[in-house]
């Protein structure tokens, strides 16, 4: 389970950084 929280966060993480660039 903690794995897959913690890549669902580097996935928003990487969304938002996506739409600033």
């Amino acid at each position: 389970m903690a794995k897959i929280l913690s890549l669902s966060g580097l996935n928003v993480n990487f969304n938002k950084n996506m739409k600033i660039s």
